[in-house]
């Protein structure tokens, strides 16, 4: 930190102009490029990103309406599967199940489209910190009409907002496999959901996992 002498000491003040000069400069470029002020810091939610790490809720709204998990998440080939699976999917126990908003935030798209040959709808979320979460509710049919009876089983369109719990859709069951595909999409990026649930969210989750099925590969 820049010590300053009073003005009251004038002696030598030419020789000690430049000198003087030279902190005020230095002073200023700190303040305008490092942000070193008497001002306080950025209190969060003033432009400072937030995490999301251990605030999601489970993306399924009833534990009781779901199968055990087949597949979760890998990141490559090195699991049971054999195959890069970059999100957990949750299957139904019965013909409908409701699946929620893990957190709250804006919905960026809401689309209906054919995949493979098979019918989905992809939601996806904006949860903020640059962190988006996405839901693919795949019917596994290829009957177009089942199709947009899912897209209408969706209860939230683009431009909408959402809290925390709020529903998103239901999936309706189609061809055998029908389930949700939950991902989160970290600026580019598809990390595994885990550290990103809050601890009864996670054991949740954890309990639909096959016996000795990893959350993560």
């Amino acid at each position: 930190m820049l010590q300053y002498r009073p003005w009251g000491f004038r002696k030598r003040a030419l020789e000690h102009s430049s000198m003087w000069f030279l902190c005020a400069f230095m002073v200023l470029f700190c303040t305008q490029l490092t942000g070193c002020s008497n001002s306080s810091p950025t209190a969060p939610g003033d432009n400072a990103p937030v995490s999301v790490v251990g605030t999601f809720l489970t993306p399924f709204s009833t534990i009781e309406r779901m199968e055990p998990m087949e597949y979760s998440y890998s990141s490559g080939a090195d699991c049971p599967w054999g195959f890069m699976h970059q999100g957990l999917d949750f299957y139904p126990s019965g013909s409908q199940a409701p699946f929620q908003a893990v957190a709250s935030g804006a919905v960026l798209n809401v689309e209906l489209r054919l995949y493979q040959g098979e019918w989905l709808v992809e939601v996806s979320v904006d949860v903020g910190a640059g962190t988006e979460t996405e839901y693919f509710f795949e019917t596994f049919s290829a009957d177009q009409a089942l199709g947009q009876a899912q897209l209408d089983a969706v209860s939230v369109r683009t431009g909408d907002t959402v809290s925390a719990g709020e529903r998103i859709g239901t999936l309706l069951v189609g061809g055998d496999g029908s389930h949700v595909h939950f991902g989160i999409n970290l600026s580019g990026e598809a990390p595994c959901p885990d550290r990103y649930f809050t601890d009864d969210a996670l054991a949740a989750v954890r309990s639909l996992l096959e016996p000795g099925l990893q959350l993560c590969y």
